[in-house]
């Protein structure tokens, strides 16, 4: 068997990012990371440059041609036709970028053209859940802000429906329907009704579990017949809503979190889930009929509904069900080099059984990156951890490959006790300055998993929800949310040792084997990737110890928090212009993007520069 390394990448929109994947010695390697993770910005809407690189490193590669092909979600023939003028706020707040930058980088990239390929939005999300997965064949079912069916045959992935981001199928065909506005785009849209940015509707599902607390009222009429097809369109009640709940929209932007939890927001709030989890069991069931497979992979952003996803196993549609850890545009460039590769003859299958697909550091730079940031340290050991643990103090954790999706699941991990019922607002209110209402999730070991909770299948991902078992609602109290449920992660030796054994030091030291498990960052800012990030948003918080691989650090005596210290630096910018130089045909980038202007008048080239997207020189 020869040799295969394809590249995927996600280039438009936000949560940018690139993965690599190879056959070498008769398997498949794989290794993914989104483009936030190492610039430092929130869900990066910037050409994924960053990322491409840290794909090459992972495989010792140091050229774009050494790959054999490039797998994108952008389609070269749109971009060289037609350059955006929009400026980034003409389309969303949280743009870091310019869309015509994006579009003009893609087209420069010095590789092989003809290496260059296309892979649509919604058959990414397929092919990340469906060839990942333990199926021969399965029903293949995408709903995000578009909606995909698939049927996934050994190493075939036939398109059955299709509809948005500029493709659309019916029945195999390309078809000429337009875009429709999915239940996810409905979800999306309430979501922001309620205050919130678009990308947390994990805020209204923790809010809609209130519910239980008020008499029911629906605020917003739901459409007859709605499902009579798959493409069932949402666009009118969007128009509804926004013309008839003013009050909603008058009173949102000065919401506080303890305001949000009264009878009206959470009544929006639970409305939006109850629909959202019908209109999903209901597109499930569809599928499955449509497919003639009870095996579901299941993906896209509505995949990340830990309530919704434990609905469809309790319905019983499915026999079988596997959500791409991954499941939201994050995973879009895993998805591309999976689908790429299975296009170009690949023959091999791997079952996804861990989401640790980044790459492996130098440990040998910990004592120097915990010095150069003034910390204290030694080495130590998971049963010294695991009592300091016990002993009330909160541990950031950094060891091996980072996760990839939005969940961090135990090596990007800030970790502590679930005994203490009062954990969560000490999280709240030194950390992660959240939501009050917001629930954090336990990590447990495989083991325990149904002793602790009513689970029905295995958690690796945090994406299914599971009641906490009576008799440990109050031995648990800060992982079990005010409807008795959690988001667990279960964690076997095989998947994860050195977690596992922490987990495993905390029950021998306490009885329960099970922490709490929330992302390592501050609000607002990405999970940390490198041991340098690490110390920095140590050093910005209130976190009692840094466990890196197998040393601990603390900050001096009398040393607080330093919450100016910025989350990213001008290196992050300056590792980036290198780059262009390095895969970018430069002298053109900088032709074109000098003859653009904006919609709002501006110069596309200056505006570039002001994002540090171009060296200001």
């Amino acid at each position: 068997m020869n040799l295969m390394i394809i590249m995927g990448v996600k280039s438009i929109g936000h949560d940018t990012g690139a993965a690599i994947i190879s056959d070498d010695n008769h398997e498949l390697k794989i290794c993914a990371i989104s483009e936030a993770r190492l610039n430092r910005i929130k869900h990066s809407w910037r050409f994924p440059l960053h990322s491409i690189q840290y794909c090459l490193d992972a495989f010792g590669l140091n050229d774009l041609n050494k790959i054999d092909a490039f797998y994108s979600d952008a389609h070269i023939g749109q971009l060289t036709s037609n350059i955006s003028t929009r400026t980034p706020n003409s389309y969303d707040p949280s743009c870091d970028t310019v869309e015509a930058f994006n579009q003009i980088v893609h087209s420069l990239l010095e590789i092989d053209r003809e290496k260059v390929k296309y892979c649509s939005h919604l058959k990414a999300h397929a092919a990340s859940s469906y060839y990942l997965s333990p199926f021969d064949e399965a029903t293949a079912l995408v709903i995000d802000g578009g909606y995909g069916l698939f049927k996934g045959e050994g190493l075939e992935l036939k398109t059955i429906h299709m509809n948005g981001y500029y493709d659309s199928w019916e029945f195999g065909k390309q078809t000429t329907k337009k875009n429709i506005a999915t239940t996810g785009v409905l979800y999306e849209f309430i979501t922001t009704v309620l205050g919130f940015s678009g990308f947390d509707a994990g805020k209204t599902m923790a809010l809609a579990s209130f519910a239980q607390n008020f008499e029911k009222k629906n605020y917003f009429p739901k459409p007859e017949n709605r499902h009579k097809d798959v493409w069932n369109d949402y666009r009118q009640l969007i128009n509804w809503i926004k013309n008839n709940i003013q009050e909603f929209n008058n009173e949102k932007k000065n919401q506080s979190a303890e305001n949000l939890l009264s009878e009206k927001w959470v009544n929006l709030a639970r409305q939006a889930q109850e629909m959202l989890e019908e209109d999903v069991i209901y597109l499930v069931r569809e599928a499955i009929n449509t497919v003639s497979s009870k095996n579901l992979a299941y993906s896209g952003g509505v995949a990340l509904s830990c309530i919704t996803n434990r609905k469809i196993i309790d319905a019983n549609i499915v026999e079988n069900i596997f959500i791409q850890p991954s499941s939201s545009d994050e995973g879009i460039a895993l998805g591309c080099a999976l689908s790429g590769y299975y296009e170009e003859g690949g023959q091999l299958r791997t079952v996804m059984d861990n989401a640790y697909l980044g790459k492996d550091y130098d440990q040998k730079i910990i004592p120097n990156t915990l010095l150069k940031n003034n910390l204290e340290y030694k080495k130590t050991s998971v049963s010294e951890v695991a009592k300091l643990i016990a002993s009330g103090k909160i541990i950031a954790r950094v060891s091996g490959k980072s996760e990839y999706g939005p969940r961090a699941l135990g090596n990007r991990s800030i970790l502590a006790d679930p005994r203490n019922p009062d954990m969560v607002d000490i999280l709240n209110s030194r950390i992660k300055h959240r939501e009050s209402f917001r629930p954090f999730a336990p990590s447990v070991i495989y083991e325990k998993r149904n002793e602790y909770f009513d689970m029905i299948t295995e958690g690796p991902y945090m994406n299914i929800a599971a009641p906490v078992r009576k008799q440990y609602k109050t031995k648990i109290p800060s992982v079990t949310h005010i409807d008795d449920s959690c988001r667990p992660q279960t964690v076997k030796e095989s998947q994860n040792q050195a977690y596992y054994n922490l987990l495993k030091a905390f029950g021998n030291e306490t009885g329960i084997y099970c922490l709490i498990n929330t992302s390592f960052n501050d609000n607002g800012e990405p999970i940390v990737e490198t041991y340098e990030d690490a110390a920095r948003t140590f050093l910005r918080t209130d976190i009692d110890y840094l466990f890196v691989e197998d040393y601990l650090a603390w900050k001096p005596k009398k040393q607080e928090a330093n919450r100016t210290l910025p989350l990213r630096t001008k290196i992050h910018d300056e590792v980036y212009q290198k780059l262009i130089e390095r895969y970018v045909n430069s002298e053109f980038l900088y032709k074109i993007i000098n003859t653009i202007t904006l919609d709002d008048g501006k110069s596309a080239f200056d505006l570039c520069k002001e994002l540090a997207l171009l060296p200001k020189d």
